[in-house]
C-alpha cells in the first residue's frame, strides 16, 4: 500500500474522535499534512474550532491522568437503606 503524506478534507467535522481519525489516514510512516478546506463564517469554520478546542482538552485530560495516576474509586452515596437496622 503506497504511503499518503498529504490529505485534504473538504469538509470540517464537530467531533474530536472523528477528527483524529481522519487525519491519522495520512503520516502512518512518516510525519504528514492535512489542510482542511472551509469557507469563513460558515458551520464548517465552527465545525473545525469546535473539534479542535475538545481535542485540546481531551489531551489535557489524558495528561492529568498520566501526572497524577487515576483516582481512587468515588464512595457510594449514603441512601435511606443504609440506615435500616438488620
Amino acid at each position: 500500500m503506497p504511503d499518503v503524506d498529504h490529505v485534504i478534507f473538504y469538509e470540517a467535522v464537530p467531533s474530536e474522535i472523528r477528527s483524529i481519525q481522519r487525519r491519522g489516514r495520512t503520516g502512518r510512516t512518516s510525519v504528514g499534512k492535512v489542510t482542511v478546506l472551509m469557507a469563513e463564517g460558515t458551520v464548517d469554520e465552527a465545525y473545525y474550532y469546535s473539534s479542535r478546542r475538545k481535542e485540546q482538552q481531551m489531551h489535557h485530560l489524558l495528561e492529568t491522568v498520566k501526572r497524577r495516576g487515576l483516582k481512587s474509586p468515588r464512595r457510594r452515596k449514603t441512601t435511606l437503606l443504609d440506615y435500616i437496622e438488620p
